[in-house]
């Protein structure tokens, strides 16, 4: 059976999507794992520190791992914000509603943006399943856990630090990458195309009458 370009589209994103959800939630189970110690005691609601105290288990990062010493570390975080720790220093009660309402929209806006690529567009069926894949991952956490872990640390020595990160930030981050190469470098020479093959559609259509004389 041969499938349609809208079948495989749909597959090519349960695929890709799937397997960025799937690195990501690994990956973050070996960092709780390795990278984090439980410690039982009374502790308030996860990225909540005014909520009641309630007997828990929390973990706590152990040491960091250098991977390239003063370039590279991993470390057990947990993230209250979004991708990159943003609106991680706002209250609970301003993130929560916040991050649910704009999963929700992201989601149906990539999904609407997905359902309207064409054949030619096939940078942006990954762009856009990465990046699906990666808000899915994130969105796993906040359900699951009340945050969302983050373990990969890049720094220039003491000088400069990029905000800690996980795999599903990088699927975002590609994603967006891949959005903005298609823009600059491959719009402009696929609409050529679509137009050159207008053209001759064109040509070809007036050549009929002349050919019936």
């Amino acid at each position: 059976m041969t499938l349609t370009f809208k079948q495989y589209k749909w597959i090519w994103l349960i695929a890709l999507a799937g397997l960025t959800v799937g690195a990501d939630q690994i990956t973050k189970s070996m960092v709780r794992g390795s990278l984090a110690r439980p410690i039982e005691g009374l502790y308030p609601p996860p990225c909540d520190p005014d909520g009641k105290l309630e007997q828990r288990e929390r973990l706590r990062s152990k040491p960091a791992v250098t991977v390239v010493d003063g370039y590279f570390h991993l470390r057990y975080v947990e993230n209250c914000g979004g991708a990159f720790g943003f609106l991680s220093s706002r209250s609970e009660k301003t993130r929560r509603p916040f991050f649910f309402l704009t999963s929700i929209l992201a989601t149906g806006f990539l999904i609407y943006l997905f359902w309207r690529i064409g054949p030619r567009e096939k940078v942006l069926m990954v762009a856009f399943s990465v990046i699906l894949g990666g808000a899915i991952g994130n969105v796993i956490d906040r359900i699951w856990l009340g945050y969302v872990v983050d373990f990969v640390e890049w720094h220039i020595k003491d000088r400069a630090r990029w905000p800690t990160f996980n795999i599903a930030d990088v699927g975002i981050t590609v994603g967006l990458v891949l959005i903005l190469i298609d823009s600059f470098f491959l719009a402009g020479k696929r609409e050529k195309a679509i137009a050159a093959e207008a053209g001759k559609g064109q040509a070809g259509g007036e050549e009929k009458p002349a050919d019936a004389k």
